[in-house]
């Protein structure tokens, strides 16, 4: 039985108005393309975790996979991906908070050795705000 939180409606709600299909989200290819599709429309300014791109993308739970995925592509804005925490890509974090700070997101000091950043883009389209 899976049990779904009502974030996690609204995100689904949110990833079908993205136009993310998530007909057959076992499937790798679909799962792969979604998840690219997931990323490349975080606007700049926004963030999301890896469980909420991978949740918008139709496989809750596979924030790891999410992480893969990107770590195998090129041209995406990688830098708005965190961990549900909030922490950086390990060994990104210097090019990371850089990028984040100039699209206006303050990558915060933490009780660690590195910053953290809070996911907060809701999956609304930045069209849809103005």
């Amino acid at each position: 039985m899976v049990v779904r939180s009502p974030k996690s409606e609204q995100l689904n709600r949110r990833g079908r108005l993205l136009g993310l299909s998530g007909e057959n989200p076992n499937s790798p290819a679909d799962f792969t393309s979604q998840v690219l599709l997931v990323i490349a429309a975080i606007p700049p300014g926004e963030v999301l975790s890896y469980g909420q791109v991978a949740m918008l993308a139709g496989r809750s739970g596979a924030g790891r996979a999410v992480g893969r995925i990107l770590a195998r592509s090129h041209g995406l804005p990688w830098w708005r991906v965190v961990t549900a925490g909030g922490r950086l890509v390990p060994g990104m974090e210097i090019d990371q908070a850089r990028r984040l700070v100039e699209e206006g997101i303050p990558a915060l000091p933490a009780s660690g050795p590195q910053p953290q950043v809070r996911p907060r883009w809701s999956g609304e389209s930045a069209r849809a705000r103005d």
